[in-house]
């Protein structure tokens, strides 16, 4: 009798054949190819450097957030604050390469890129209080009245120094001109230390709600804040990131609101920082945001809504796309 033929394979088995042995080849494949699998971005080791400030102020402590999230985040960047004197000197250095990241109020970050200086935004952080600082027995009620008084306008370099020159501009008086003010270049905690031994009648701080070493030294002395919220629209004309916010009584103690000048935070880097890296730390500093607020209440404002709006300043193509990759 004639043997019979094998039975012929099924079709549908020979299809679950091929397409395993084409998913064991995509997989080998994809395993040698560096992030394929994994949507984290290439970020080489490197240093970074983050200009801050004072260690009394916003920016210091913010910086420390910053630093400690990417320790736990990106620890190959080796991150690290550096003390400045403030906004001005954390832009030179960013654009000079001495820093990677700069706090920086928008104000100066304007004027910079008026000079085609090579920096972008990653973010807008929150924004700074101009405070104007006097005893509470002073007789000085407005910053007209400051002509001819002790004035510490900041450290030199600070931005604090450059936004108080304006605003007293504002008031009608001219900083550059001799005999107006007895001008002293202190920075937060000089001028906090000069006021309680008397040697300045007012000093001018831009920071964030609450500037710790105001609190300490309305904890020493009685101290009032001046009200600037006039003469913000004479400020205003070509500059639209200044505006006019309110100090809440609860800030300091002081028993009633003061309106005062306002003025956003960028977080700075140069243009040419690779865009993986500059989509990494703006998404580790978003990802981070409670611990940056353990450092400081203002990393409480951090939103992404608020962070886009940079104006006039460009954001950098990677901060761009993680915005536009966790869709505000």
């Amino acid at each position: 009798m004639r043997s019979l033929p094998s039975p012929a394979r099924p079709r549908t088995v020979a299809v679950v054949a091929v397409a395993v042995s084409a998913v064991v080849l995509t997989l080998a494949a994809l395993a040698v190819i560096p992030g394929a699998l994994d949507s984290e971005p290439d970020v080489p080791p490197d240093e970074l450097r983050i200009a801050t400030g004072s260690p009394n102020g916003v920016y210091y402590r913010y910086g420390e957030g910053i630093r400690d999230v990417l320790a736990q985040r990106l620890p190959q960047l080796r991150a690290r604050v550096v003390e400045t004197p403030g906004a001005g000197s954390n832009l030179e250095m960013v654009d000079a390469t001495t820093a990677e990241l700069g706090f920086v109020q928008a104000d100066i970050a304007a004027d910079f890129r008026a000079r085609d200086v090579r920096v972008v935004a990653l973010a807008r952080l929150y924004d700074d209080y101009l405070h104007v600082v006097v005893r509470a027995d002073s007789q000085v009620e407005t910053v007209a009245g400051l002509r001819g008084m002790r004035v510490s306008l900041g450290a030199v370099g600070s931005g604090t120094a450059v936004t108080a020159k304006r605003l007293l501009l504002a008031a009608g008086v001219d900083a550059e001109k001799p005999g107006e003010l007895n001008i002293s270049p202190l920075g937060l905690a000089e001028s906090a230390e000069a006021m309680e031994n008397g040697r300045i009648d007012a000093f001018f701080f831009s920071g964030g709600l609450p500037v710790e070493r105001i609190l300490t030294l309305k904890g020493r002395v009685p101290i009032r804040l001046l009200d600037t919220g006039e003469l913000v629209p004479k400020l205003r004309g070509g500059r639209p990131y200044y505006s006019a916010h309110v100090i809440p009584p609860s800030a300091y103690g002081l028993g009633e609101p003061v309106s005062t000048l306002a003025v956003p935070n960028y977080l700075m880097v140069r243009e040419d920082m690779p865009a993986d890296t500059a989509y990494a730390i703006i998404r580790a500093i978003f990802e981070g945001r409670e611990t940056l607020a353990a450092k400081h209440v203002a990393a409480e404002r951090l939103n992404v809504r608020a962070a886009i709006n940079t104006d006039p300043v460009p954001l950098h193509p990677g901060a761009v796309r993680y915005y536009r990759e966790i869709k505000p």
